[in-house]
């Protein structure tokens, strides 16, 4: 009578322990979900951002260049101007490509910052606009190349393959950050999943193998443990899972998504190109 009693007990125990267990992972996956979906939101409002910038940074580039191109005296600046006009067309032609549907939203007229610049170059001739119009470009292109670069994940003296103006070591991880998170998460989730079932049933049959001997004592003892062994790796395998689940929202460590942060690193190099030529330009007409 004592020993089954000590068995009930035991089995009451077990069933508590996994009621615990399976209340903690509902609880678990809950946080990741809302972790997940608020990550999404983030990486939606860095993708928005950036492109936002672009395509005004590109809009000006070219509105500005086009008037350089006619009001420059210096053969060097209107040299310069056309390569501007002509690169950042490209560029806004690739960021539309870039966000599909979406181009929509893409700006179309100078915001007012820039709308001033421009007022201002239009009250100047000669040599005078010759270097307020490449003080501008040093300018905006300083502001360009560290925005391109943290969307890109890199540093703002580097490319998405090395060093800018030198050097070969490879960063094309930060460019395609957000596929190797997904595939780290989902492992993770599984190997985790994997471990904690594996645990519980190893502890489980300790606990079964005691009950069948006739010990009451390491009976109860097996089956708690098993509980507990399980309990205690269902949880971790559920809390793995869900911070798994919860990093891998689909962005790079820039925090912009996968296809955004591939048009900045392919965009940045002629940004640095532009920012050193303007850098020359500046030097000379002083």
């Amino acid at each position: 009578m004592q020993h089954t009693s000590r068995i009930v007990s035991t089995t009451v125990l077990v069933g508590i322990l996994a009621a615990g267990v399976a209340a903690q992972a509902q609880t678990d996956e809950r946080s990741g979900a809302a972790g997940a979906t608020r990550a999404r939101a983030d990486a939606v409002q860095h993708d928005e951002d950036f492109i936002q910038f672009a395509a005004m940074s590109s809009l000006a580039e070219v509105e500005i260049g086009r008037m350089a191109q006619t009001q420059a005296t210096n053969p060097e600046v209107k040299q310069y101007a056309a390569q501007l006009v002509m690169d950042h067309t490209q560029a806004t032609q690739r960021l539309k490509q870039t966000v599909g549907s979406s181009s929509a939203t893409l700006p179309t007229e100078l915001d007012a910052k820039h709308r001033e610049a421009m007022q201002k170059l239009k009250g100047l001739s000669g040599a005078a606009f010759d270097r307020e119009f490449v003080k501008m470009m040093v300018d905006d292109h300083r502001e360009a190349v560290d925005r391109f670069a943290s969307a890109a994940g890199v540093r703002a003296n580097e490319t998405a393959t090395g060093p800018a103006g030198g050097g070969s070591r490879d960063r094309s991880a930060a460019a395609g950050g957000g596929s190797q998170t997904d595939t780290r998460g989902t492992t993770g989730t599984t190997g985790s999943s994997t471990s904690g079932a594996a645990s519980g049933t190893t502890s489980g049959s300790g606990g079964a193998s005691g009950t069948a001997s006739g010990n009451a004592g390491s009976s109860a003892s097996g089956a708690s443990g098993g509980a507990a062994g399980g309990a205690t790796s269902g949880a971790a395998a559920s809390s793995t899972g869900a911070g798994s689940r919860t990093g891998s929202a689909g962005t790079g460590a820039s925090g912009i998504s996968p296809g955004v942060q591939q048009f900045a690193a392919a965009t940045l190099p002629t940004l640095q190109t532009h920012l050193r030529m303007a850098e020359q330009l500046s030097s000379r007409l002083k």
